[in-house]
């Protein structure tokens, strides 16, 4: 029985029983052990499925998310003091298991690193140790902890005992002296925790009636079943906000005193504004993406804009996972890399200029630049050359003379030549190079009169 198998066989009966690889993770949210476990001053339960009922929270985690999931991959050689090369993607790098597609598997593991701090992807190998498959396993089902004796780390899935080369284990910001990495959910829970009890108290607000809101007074004393009928008969006419504005008829000498707040005196309208800018700065996300009321001060533009998140927001989660994915899963001096440039793919027009000028330069070859723009390569191999400007010359060569200039012929073979010398009546005359003996010879005073005509 295979890895797999037996780890499916040791969950049934247990608290999470099923397998492993495809059941559905538990509610029960653990805590990181970065903090001290201490409640949520609002008194609102905080975990990953509440907190993502936050917009802000909703937004950035699938803002990163989704951004470097959808960012192609390559994969290249890198020996040191060599020149990078392209080499093939592994197949468990294009479809990393049966069951997901390659936007799925990075959308789970960028979900487990924005919300619980720390991602593990069970590596699947062959006889050979070859990886075959990759799969994303849920946080709250791992355990990590080295081994009293050897300081080896070790990974307990379910009661599973698994090693480094079978868990990969991509934590987010750590502190030295721990394995795991710290939630960002942890770490921005009483923002999160605000931002639920101010939503609520909004929506308790608005489903009252922001308008008929105060008291009945009455000229003589109600039984209390009689108060009870008025007070109830006057909020089914006037509550939620689809009687917002109702008119209200009181009979009996009876007389409402309203003493609905304003809008500008409930802070709460404030404090959720504050609350989503709050939440993106512990997702380096600017605030003005999640409330439209700050100005943006990241660029003019909206090139500039993006650039800055790829930088500020995205790369170093970038980063981590390349890292991580080259030094325990790819052999050699094999790199994976993110194409970071797609998610900063400019305006056609701008893209042209920017091949047009690399390519003049001898930096890209046509082809170079129809495989960016998803073209394929020019027939004949015609579009695999490198150019460069012919007026090119080092600073501390001299300039060439139209006479002396000897340039390559690709008609002789490449051997150096002059051009061509037209005589007075047309005719072409030696257009090779010059015959040694013959210059010796005038030299030697052989040559011709120098008075003749």
């Amino acid at each position: 029985m295979g890895l797999t198998g037996r780890m499916a066989k040791r969950s049934l009966g247990g608290p999470m029983s099923g397998n492993w690889l495809a059941s559905q993770p538990p509610t029960d949210w653990v805590r990181n052990a970065f903090l001290s476990g201490d409640g949520v001053y609002t008194g609102k339960s905080v975990n990953e499925q509440s907190a993502m009922c936050v917009s802000a929270v909703y937004y950035c985690v699938g803002l990163i998310t989704e951004a470097i999931a959808a960012l192609p991959i390559g994969v290249f050689r890198e020996p040191p003091g060599g020149t990078p090369q392209a080499v093939n993607v592994p197949s468990w790098l294009i479809k990393p298991n049966f069951r997901m597609t390659l936007m799925d598997f990075w959308t789970r593991v960028m979900m487990s690193l924005l919300l619980a701090g720390n991602a593990y992807i069970y590596v699947m190998r062959d006889g050979k140790g070859n990886v075959v498959e990759l799969w994303p396993i849920h946080p709250s089902w791992v355990y990590v902890y080295p081994d009293e004796d050897t300081n080896e780390i070790f990974f307990d899935v379910n009661g599973i005992k698994l090693d480094q080369t079978q868990m990969l284990h991509i934590p987010a910001l750590a502190m030295p002296g721990y394995l795991t990495g710290l939630s960002p959910l942890e770490a921005a829970r009483q923002a999160i925790g605000v931002s639920m009890a101010a939503e609520e108290t909004a929506a308790r607000f608005y489903a009252q009636g922001m308008t008929l809101s105060g008291v009945i007074e009455v000229p003589k004393n109600l039984a209390p079943d009689e108060a009870t009928r008025l007070k109830n008969e006057f909020q089914k006419r006037h509550s939620t906000t689809a009687n917002s504005w109702a008119a209200g008829v009181l009979t009996g000498g009876a007389q409402w005193k309203q003493i609905t707040i304003t809008p500008e005196q409930s802070q709460f309208l404030e404090t959720r504004n504050f609350t989503k800018a709050d939440i993106a700065l512990f997702y380096r996300v600017p605030a003005f993406r999640v409330d439209p009321q700050v100005t943006s001060s990241w660029g003019r533009g909206v090139e500039e804009q993006n650039y800055a998140m790829v930088q500020d927001t995205l790369y170093p989660w970038v980063v981590r996972i390349e890292q991580a994915f080259s030094t325990f899963l790819l052999p050699g001096f094999q790199k994976m890399r993110f194409n970071l440039d797609a998610r900063l793919r400019a305006k056609l027009s701008e893209r042209f200029q920017a091949h047009q000028l690399a390519i003049g330069s001898g930096i890209k070859s046509p082809d170079d630049a129809r495989a960016e723009e998803g073209l394929p390569p020019i027939p004949g191999g015609a579009g695999a050359k490198y150019f460069r400007p012919v007026h090119w010359i080092g600073i501390d060569e001299d300039l060439p003379t139209t006479s002396t200039a000897k340039m390559p012929s690709l008609v002789d073979g490449g051997q150096m030549y002059l051009p061509p010398v037209i005589g007075p009546d047309g005719s072409e005359g030696s257009g090779g190079a010059e015959d040694p003996d013959e210059e010796e010879g005038d030299q030697a005073g052989g040559g011709k009169d120098p008075n003749a005509i």
